[in-house]
């Protein structure tokens, strides 16, 4: 499966929960109305647009996937380095996703589709709610009141076999073992030791927050949460919701990597329009020789340099280096960066054009 399906959570699956909680509501004889396509909350000037924080649930979750899924991407889903480390914390323990990680991983073979429920835990605020909503969910008990509705929604449309609910039983239960018994200590340790690095991260962020702003503004991502977190590094994850875009990056090793999540923040927020391009300027003989979804993770790459060229080019170098060092090559030039994240012309042309039309906030015309 490529790259992109785990990375950002599809259209579809959005679209699959809307319809679940249509569905439910309908199930339970209430009235439920649901925006099909997120709409842009009202915002006082007071309120803060983008923030940057953790979450100890997501990381649970991610780890737990970490555990499971295979990972030979060019930009690998997690940070190449997560699982030796946590191996190494582990030593001899071992927990009930250890014993039960053959099962899982056989669950996710049989039903590729499943590592899309790596997104659930961004649905949630917390383990304790994703928690009891999943116990509710499996139990099949009747559910009311909008907030469980739509949990109960969100659940179904990853897990809407029997098997799935299966998976998500196991996979509910190992989670809960790992964190109680070494998930929790594990990652507080961690981020006590980085903390300096993390609080180098902040400060960048408000440095690039305001230079990021007339993008975010103009694409429709006016509000969003950035979720640190120690699972991940180049390859974020993305869920656009109503109430704003969630997006969750890499967690800063030393002060010397406090710039990479920020760049994985920039390659996220561009991803979609990448998508875009490449859907429209892909020719049928690029359709068949390429995979259309590693064609888009390739573009969001190159948008994301894109952008920082026009914004902020001090970083773009850096941008890039961090990039290529991901794919295994050295260099930080525009050229170098072409050669390793190759793009037809055409799809090239056309992802530098969109970028530049989101910036002076002409977003709605025809590519040039």
């Amino acid at each position: 499966m490529a790259a992109l399906t785990f990375r950002r959570a599809t259209q579809a699956t959005r679209a699959l929960v809307v319809l679940a909680l249509a569905a439910t509501a309908c199930q339970r004889r209430s009235v439920l109305v649901v925006a099909a396509e997120p709409v842009t909350p009202r915002m006082s000037a007071r309120d803060p647009y983008w923030t940057l924080t953790t979450r100890e649930h997501v990381d649970l979750w991610l780890h737990g996937f970490a555990r499971l899924l295979p990972d030979t991407f060019r930009v690998t889903l997690f940070d190449n380095a997560y699982s030796q480390r946590v191996t190494a914390a582990r030593g001899a323990m071992r927990t009930v996703l250890d014993d039960s990680s053959v099962k899982l991983r056989s669950f996710v073979e049989r039903d590729p589709r499943l590592a899309q429920a790596q997104f659930v835990a961004l649905y949630f605020s917390s383990w304790t709610e994703l928690s009891r909503a999943v116990r509710a969910f499996l139990a099949s008990s009747e559910v009311s009141g909008s907030g469980a509705l739509r949990e109960y929604a969100v659940l179904r449309s990853y897990f809407p076999t029997a098997e799935g609910r299966a998976f998500l039983a196991m996979f509910h239960a190992a989670l809960e073992d790992e964190g109680r018994r070494f998930f929790s200590e594990y990652r507080a340790r961690e981020l006590r030791q980085r903390a300096t690095a993390f609080a180098l991260t902040e400060r960048h962020w408000r440095e690039l927050g305001p230079l990021l702003d007339r993008y975010l503004r103009n694409s429709g991502q006016l509000r969003g949460t950035v979720l640190a977190s120690l699972v991940l590094r180049g390859q974020g994850r993305t869920l656009p919701q109503a109430e704003g875009v969630t997006v969750v990056v890499g967690y800063p090793r030393d002060s010397a990597s406090a710039l990479e999540p920020l760049f994985t923040v920039v390659r996220e927020i561009t991803a979609a329009e990448a998508s875009r391009v490449v859907a429209a300027h892909a020719t049928s003989a690029e359709r068949l020789g390429s995979d259309v979804e590693s064609l888009e993770s390739v573009a969001s790459v190159r948008a994301g340099a894109f952008l920082l060229d026009r914004i902020a080019p001090d970083l773009a170098a850096e941008y890039r280096r961090f990039y290529l060092g991901l794919a295994g090559a050295s260099g930080s030039s525009e050229r170098e960066l072409r050669a390793v994240y190759a793009l037809p012309g055409a799809i090239a042309d056309a992802l530098a054009n969109r970028i530049a039309i989101i910036l002076e906030g002409l977003r709605r015309e025809t590519d040039r």
